[in-house]
């Protein structure tokens, strides 16, 4: 059974998902002040992917906070930790129901935009999901420098979908790769 939450989707390595999740954990609680009260992780049921649901906080703002916090660091706080993107809303895996959830998510933005998916174990029509809503969005689209990023992430029966500026895909950088 697939659990799939609005808050942080986490990814690591095959099988270490508790040290991944004790990690980011530690950062968000230590150095961002997080209550811990505010963070459940709960795993998806896939190899290498957790959620950290969130009780009452924005995703976006506290990966927008985790990306600052780690551009600011020599260490390496995540070492298990491969990325981290918000999700804003979690659907049933429907074309119909993704695209219009996307659609009210994006709203009134201005600026450029681009979409991005993920699937796992599913076989959506990926051509069909994209037409579906970048059809209905009247803003240029630009896939290198956009403004806004529509992130669709679909894990089985269950789809987070966010609307995300630059820099909230969170990718800790390896220590070798910090300048």
């Amino acid at each position: 059974m697939v659990r799939f939450y609005k808050g942080l989707l986490v990814s690591s390595e095959r099988n270490r998902e508790r040290q991944c999740s004790s990690e980011l954990f530690y950062v968000l609680t230590e150095h961002l002040s997080i209550s811990g009260e505010e963070l459940f992780v709960q795993p998806t049921g896939i190899s290498g992917l957790i959620t950290f649901k969130l009780a009452t906080l924005d995703p976006v703002d506290i990966s927008l906070r985790l990306s600052s916090f780690l551009k600011t660091k020599e260490e390496n706080y995540l070492i298990e930790t491969k990325r981290v993107v918000p999700i804003q809303i979690v659907v049933n895996t429907d074309i119909e129901l993704i695209a219009k959830t996307a659609l009210e998510l994006f709203g009134s933005r201005q600026g450029t935009w681009r979409i991005s998916i993920r699937k796992r174990h599913h076989t959506i029509d990926r051509e069909a999901l994209i037409d579906s809503i970048a059809s209905k969005i009247d803003q240029p689209v630009d896939l290198e420098t956009f403004d806004w990023d529509v992130r669709i992430e679909i894990i089985g029966p269950r789809t987070g979908i966010s609307v995300l500026p630059p820099g909230a895909d969170v990718r800790p950088l390896s220590p070798a790769s910090k300048p």
